[in-house]
């Protein structure tokens, strides 16, 4: 989409928009005849571990035990 139409679309409001993304997850294995791609396995344990240890952008504690614990708000609060 252009600026110009963007500008002009009735969605703009002020100077921010909303994009709506649906999302289905399928409950087996299904590959798209149009694109046919090798997903990579997630790291997003190892990027969670990562974050813990390196303790960077943590903003809660925890005390447990006599031992401090940082932690991250957002990750947290994640489901």
């Amino acid at each position: 989409m252009s600026r110009e139409a963007l500008e002009k679309s009735r969605h703009l409001n002020g100077d921010s928009f909303t994009i709506r993304c649906d999302i289905v997850v399928a409950q087996e294995d299904v590959t798209s005849p149009c694109l046919d791609l090798e997903v990579p396995p997630s790291e997003m344990k190892q990027n969670f571990l990562d974050l813990l240890h390196a303790g960077k952008g943590t903003d809660v504690v925890f005390e447990v035990g006599g031992e401090m614990f940082a932690a991250h708000r957002s990750v947290l609060a994640g489901e």
